[in-house]
């Protein structure tokens, strides 16, 4: 979906940079914009329900509440919000405000942002929560504690969001009584727990190597990957067909780059894996995809391209793949399919 023409008013008056297109190239770029300059390299990017957010962390040893920046673009890099959520913490929530630590953000299709957020007063108690704003209107909606949830990586469902993440009184008593994972209503309230922690054999939020727990989403399908716990979960909105498989990924555990697992359109899912080495100009690692289907198998897509390193996945729209490329300080849309209307075969 493209932007009404407020927002493309804004970009003409120079509230972004103007996006550098080029199509029809297999296997290739169909859309690049550029990032507005100002504000160093962006900590995380997330692409969600057609728009751009971009996680901002200052480089210092403690959070304070305006070190961290939530920002949203549209598909042609005209910025539409930007807030810095430890500053939007009303006191009436949590008085004496001393470290905000972003952990995630997620976009859901009805223009809510929500911000995944630790916060710490000066006496040192600890509340995650969960913040969310209206973009469009550039406020803040409502505030939720999530305690004793901390959710570290999130996913929007309708008004509802997923949570991912450990229980603190649970892991403060060394037991293995919750679930790992959760889904809050806008009033706070846990609507639907899935997976107990008893179920893995380990500790599912350990990394595997360099690559770390991961959880996706599209059009209703959602998948958590817990590389630590040799572990896929799959489920879809309201909690339907929940099942939890075992997946060892091919890729080396050692490697220097670490696996990404995407979603496209139907739920399918994608791994870029660490698998191997390009050489030329654009010599390095690179991340091969490899299908992955519902018994956890992981294939070699052989009509599909690598992907450098050097690109760090933020989601998918439609058929591409959406990248952030740190040193060029841009977004990629990728078509890694390298036969057009042919869909992509697994050996």
């Amino acid at each position: 979906m493209r932007t009404g023409s407020a927002i493309n008013f804004a970009c003409v008056v120079g509230f972004c940079v103007a996006a550098t297109t080029t199509w029809g190239g297999v296997g290739g770029v169909s859309h690049r914009i550029t990032l507005p300059s100002g504000r160093g390299w962006p900590a995380v990017v997330k692409f969600a329900s057609d728009r751009l957010v971009l996680l901002y962390w200052k480089s210092t040893r403690f959070h304070r509440p305006g070190d961290n920046e939530v920002v949203v673009l549209d598909r042609d890099g005209c910025e539409l919000f930007a807030r810095h959520p430890g500053l939007d913490v009303p006191s009436s929530f949590l008085s004496d405000l001393w470290v905000a630590v972003i952990y995630d953000a997620t976009l859901g299709e009805n223009g809510v942002l929500t911000v995944s957020i630790a916060l710490v007063d000066t006496a040192n108690r600890a509340v995650p929560a969960l913040m969310e704003y209206d973009v469009a209107r550039d406020r803040l909606l409502r505030i939720t504690s999530t305690y004793p949830a901390r959710c570290r990586e999130i996913a929007a469902d309708g008004e509802n969001v997923w949570c991912l993440g450990a229980n603190d009184e649970s892991v403060r008593r060394g037991d293995m009584a919750y679930d790992v994972l959760n889904c809050f209503a806008p009033s706070g309230e846990i609507v639907q727990s899935l997976f107990p922690r008893s179920g893995f054999s380990c500790d599912p939020f350990r990394w595997r190597g360099r690559t770390r727990p991961q959880l996706a989403g599209s059009h209703g399908e959602f998948a958590a990957w817990l590389p630590g716990g040799d572990a896929l979960l799959r489920w879809q909105s309201g909690g339907r067909n929940a099942r939890q498989l075992t997946i060892v990924p091919p890729s080396p555990e050692d490697s220097a780059i670490g696996d990404t697992l995407v979603m496209f359109p139907g739920g399918r899912l994608v791994g870029l894996l660490a698998m191997g080495h390009r050489g030329g100009e654009l010599s390095g690692p690179v991340r091969t995809p490899y299908g992955l289907n519902d018994a956890g198998m992981f294939s070699p897509l052989s009509s599909w391209s690598e992907v450098s390193v050097r690109d760090v996945p933020a989601g998918t729209d439609g058929d591409d793949l959406v990248v952030y490329c740190p040193w060029t300080q841009t977004i990629e849309w990728l078509n890694l399919v390298n036969l057009p209307g042919t869909p992509p075969t697994e050996e």
